[in-house]
């Protein structure tokens, strides 16, 4: 068995009912603080409005941090691959499970992972070495191994539309 333990005090109970007598006998049922929105979880926004244009730029600048501060020179054709799978996709998973992206999201986030990929971080213009390569073609990305975040979706949740 597991030691470890709910930090209570860390812990908030949001509650989006419209009784909010029985958000307080929940959180003092389990020890914990009422939360309110807007709040942050995993450093991302959440709100019970849809996210703001800034709130997706956001996580575009999380994701171009993350390239920006690895060495993708040194990286293989491989690690990058990983880097791409792991990281790449799974960090916007759960903001994408939570809410429907614009399609410029998508567009913009599936960008930076292409041109990770094939150009190790540099966006040339928009062109990718590889001359096949387009957003829109699966087939492509599956001989690679490169998982699009729809695939990703769809995998980790067949019933996400």
């Amino acid at each position: 068995a597991s030691r470890l333990k709910i930090n209570r005090r860390k812990s908030e109970l949001f509650y989006m009912g419209q009784t909010q007598g029985k958000a307080l006998r929940l959180a003092s049922l389990i020890a914990c603080k009422v939360g309110s929105f807007p709040t942050k979880y995993l450093d991302l926004p959440l709100s019970v409005k849809t996210p703001s244009k800034n709130d997706w730029k956001g996580l575009i600048q999380k994701l171009q941090s993350k390239i920006d501060g690895w060495q993708t020179k040194l990286l293989s054709r491989g690690g990058r691959l990983i880097l791409v799978n792991a990281v790449l996709t799974n960090l916007p998973l759960y903001y994408l499970f939570v809410f429907k992206a614009p399609r410029w999201v998508t567009k913009r986030i599936e960008s930076l992972r292409r041109d990770f990929f094939w150009n190790s971080g540099n966006n040339t213009a928009g062109r990718t070495q590889h001359p096949r390569c387009r957003h829109d073609e699966p087939s492509l990305t599956n001989k690679v191994g490169v998982k699009t975040l729809y695939d990703a979706l769809a995998a980790a949740d067949p019933d996400h539309s």
